[in-house]
């Protein structure tokens, strides 16, 4: 092979090794999305058969700040004792849940004078916050390609 056809080839490799690049991560992107997982919503705590239950799944710290749409709410009437649900095909990633008892209907989780919740609320990692709200970090865990379920108990 002559330089000129040599110096050719050479120059054709880092081509041919980006589309393969390309190609092998193309095959990851799909591979995972094919991976979703199912996450399993335990709800236990709810003290009367009465209103609904008001369930926020966010995907950012964005969405549990309410600055951004959260990926899943639900409403689901109130069992005595607890609830169970399940969200199919959850992309891989970051999740955080904040979920209330919404018992008179009003679509608000209510407080008294001093902004201290009167109606059940819970969070995911049945997290805690100290003078407000737990953070998106305290709530937040990671869904990958196996199935979770997350427990959490309303007080």
């Amino acid at each position: 092979m002559d330089h000129e056809h040599r110096s050719k080839a050479i120059s054709q490799g880092p081509h041919q090794v980006r589309i393969l690049f390309t190609l092998i991560a193309s095959l990851f992107i799909v591979h995972t999305e094919l991976h979703a997982a199912n996450l399993d919503i335990v709800l236990e705590g709810a003290k009367a058969d009465e209103g609904v239950l008001m369930i926020a799944v966010a995907n950012s710290q964005a969405s549990f700040d309410n600055d951004e749409p959260v990926y899943a709410s639900l409403i689901l009437p109130v069992r005595d004792g607890g609830n169970r649900v399940t969200l199919h095909d959850l992309p891989a990633g970051g999740y955080a849940i904040s979920v209330f008892h919404d018992a008179d209907l009003d679509g608000e989780l209510n407080t008294n004078l001093m902004g201290i919740p009167t109606e059940a609320y819970g969070f995911s990692n049945n997290a805690r916050g100290s003078f407000g709200p737990p953070t998106y970090d305290d709530c937040r865990f990671d869904v990958s390609k196996d199935d979770i379920e997350q427990r959490i108990s309303l007080r």
